[in-house]
């Protein structure tokens, strides 16, 4: 068994007395960090990996946020703090594009409609607190979501279509508000209504790539892959 190997087993130890001062390890020692992360690819990483992960690549984050200067390319980087080291800029990109070659022909109110009624985009009543649901690849690929994010999907495909939002009349416009409309109960299941059936549609996946791998050099913030 690797070094490597041997921490991330005992990272899954409850015992705090084990787990912390791992932790400060690999805080302290970049090298092991990388290591370890390198023997956790295509498979889910610990948490307290992730962690020390985003700990250590912090002030790239805070870069490459900030060098974010849309919607898209700043909600797609949010992926990052369950995929550290990743980009899914590209994928999620490709996918909107695809929703939006398929899209209806309208106004935006028709889009919302489709999006809603055809392709199953839905508020997440099941599990409304996962962060997932705050997630452009996740919501991309489940078609679920806060009812934020779904209409910040639906958004992006009416940006792609040149249709302003606003041309879809006030209240139902989007696809979460499509469905609160129909909603008559109150507080939080009327945000986030029953999701619709989704036989038909083929299943959408975004995935993502290595930003930075530890091997090579980490990219110029802002730039795309």
């Amino acid at each position: 068994m690797s070094e490597a190997e041997a921490v991330l087993a005992l990272l899954s130890d409850p015992d705090p007395g084990v787990r912390n001062p791992l932790m400060q390890r690999l805080h302290d020692d970049p090298g092991l960090r990388n290591r370890c992360w390198q023997a956790c690819l295509g498979q889910n990483a610990p948490e307290p990996l992730i962690e020390a992960m985003l700990r250590g690549d912090a002030l790239e984050l805070i870069e490459h946020w900030g060098a974010c200067t849309d919607l898209e390319a700043g909600w797609a980087m949010l992926a990052t703090l369950q995929h550290p080291r990743s980009d899914c800029r590209a994928s999620c990109a490709a996918l909107l594009d695809a929703l939006a070659g398929r899209a209806p022909r309208g106004d935006a109110g028709e889009v919302a409609r489709w999006l809603s009624e055809d392709i199953g985009f839905a508020g997440d009543r099941e599990a409304y607190d996962d962060p997932r649901n705050s997630q452009l690849p996740e919501v991309l690929e489940r078609r679920a979501g806060l009812p934020i994010a779904v209409t910040g999907v639906w958004l992006l495909v009416c940006r792609r279509l040149g249709l302003p939002p606003g041309t879809a009349g006030r209240g139902t416009a989007s696809p979460a508000g499509r469905s609160r409309a129909a909603s008559s109960t109150s507080g939080r299941a009327a945000m986030a209504p029953p999701r619709p059936n989704r036989s038909g549609p083929e299943p959408m996946t975004a995935s993502c790539s290595p930003a930075w791998p530890a091997t090579s050099p980490r990219p110029t913030p802002g730039a795309t892959t």
